[in-house]
């Protein structure tokens, strides 16, 4: 990529961003672990972050399988397919009969029905996991991008030399 005259390298402020993407991706991940919202891991594993630019615009991109946004913003009263469902109860290693021989519990088909129902009547509570290490995040480094986009403005800026010339 050749720079016209009025384009700089934002090296100082790539270096920041990058910083920030990498703790974004591991804030999250680490939220996720404390409210205890780990069933197989795939979510967990899905989740990356990267740095896009579109001219004079940088954005970091968090990407992972589509079950983050409704652990994020949770979900309206329905009924969710039960084949996930199902899977989570085995992924969760809840206590079920299979699992523990215990003819008083539930079968894993009867809890993921039971499950499914709590959905139906109550929808999925919100976590606001994004949101929160979005707002955490942007408390330390909007002033260290500012400071950043300071330094690569001085440091396009080319020495001009003055001459002064006195009048006799």
């Amino acid at each position: 990529m050749e720079l016209n005259e009025y384009e700089i390298q934002l090296i100082e402020v790539r270096k920041v961003l990058t910083e920030y993407k990498t703790k974004f991706e591991e804030l999250v991940k680490t939220k996720i672990q404390k409210k205890d919202k780990i069933a197989s891991g795939n979510l967990l594993a899905s989740i990356s972050t990267k740095i896009e630019v579109d001219g004079s615009v940088y954005t970091v991109i968090l990407n992972s399988l589509d079950y983050l946004k409704y652990l994020e913003t949770g979900t309206k009263p329905h009924w969710p397919p039960t084949e996930p469902i199902l899977k989570w109860v085995k992924d969760k290693r809840l206590p079920t009969r299979e699992l523990t021989g215990d003819k008083s519990l539930p079968t894993e088909k009867q809890l993921t029905y039971l499950v499914c129902r709590k959905i139906a009547k109550e929808g999925t509570e919100k976590n606001f996991i994004i949101a929160e290490t979005i707002e955490e995040l942007n408390e330390i480094y909007l002033k260290r991008l500012q400071e950043a986009l300071a330094i690569d403005i001085f440091n396009a800026i080319p020495l001009i030399k003055v001459s002064l010339r006195f009048l006799a």
